[in-house]
């Protein structure tokens, strides 16, 4: 790949419902230094759910409801990543049951991409802008907070 990852996604992303090419290999390298490096992995589940909301279409409901529960759990709650693991579980044997339905995927999912991670130069850096990327995916995913808080609350 010889352009810079910005270009890349930008030659890709235009409101695709999928993930592209382009994009899937940029979160190939990201996940790749996450499962190198230790320090980047500490945000591995920001990441591949930042990368899912933004990409809605690739997955189905239930997945999309999981990825929402752990940034809610992860931003809002500001829990530890063991406890967030847990309760994940506990969430997505609880949706199993009682399924999400469809959920409406917002227009605008963050200008923030996987592409602003790519460039990440340290571990710390690598790590800041996951967060930055998944704050603003959890945002734009507004609309269904309360439904995610409700089933959040259900797990406690």
């Amino acid at each position: 790949m010889n352009q810079p990852p910005e270009a890349v996604l930008r030659e890709t992303w235009d409101e695709r419902l999928l993930p592209s090419e382009g994009c899937r290999q940029l979160s190939m390298q990201v996940l790749a230094r996450e499962f190198t490096d230790p320090a980047c992995f500490a945000v591995h589940r920001l990441t591949v759910a930042a990368y899912t909301l933004q990409h809605p279409f690739s997955v189905k409901p239930h997945s999309l409801a999981i990825h929402l529960v752990a940034l809610c759990l992860s931003l809002e709650a500001s829990r530890p990543q063991h406890l967030i693991g847990t309760q994940t579980v506990r969430a997505a044997a609880r949706l199993r049951a009682q399924p999400p339905g469809r959920l409406q995927p917002p227009e605008h999912r963050g200008a923030l991409t996987v592409a602003e991670v790519v460039g990440a130069e340290s571990a710390q850096e690598h790590c800041l802008r996951v967060r930055d990327w998944a704050v603003e995916v959890w945002a734009a995913w507004q609309a269904h907070h309360d439904r995610v808080h409700s089933w959040v609350a259900a797990v406690d």
